[in-house]
């Protein structure tokens, strides 16, 4: 969202266009575009760590994690005799 609006505020300031375009957000434009840079980034920083977590989890479970995503089924494993009640 932060990108979004930082977006229109550039625009409204760069290229006086946008739904933003009559008000004098040409004054911080240089303000909008830190915002939009560093929300752009952080963003980016974020999808990489996800993409990181997801290869890391398949390759230590030993299971494709990204077809599951894309079929939606992810195969069953046996369960863990060490996990379960003693009666």
């Amino acid at each position: 969202m932060v990108i979004a609006l930082s977006g229109i505020a550039l625009d409204a300031g760069e290229n006086r266009a946008g739904p933003l375009a009559d008000t004098r957000l040409f004054l911080y434009q240089d303000i909008a575009e830190g915002v939009h840079e560093g929300a752009t980034n952080t963003a980016l920083a974020l999808v990489l760590v996800h993409l990181l977590g997801v290869l890391y989890s398949s390759l230590i479970n030993r299971e494709n994690l990204v077809r599951a995503m894309i079929t939606g089924r992810k195969p069953l494993s046996a369960p863990d005799p060490s996990k379960q009640r003693g009666g």
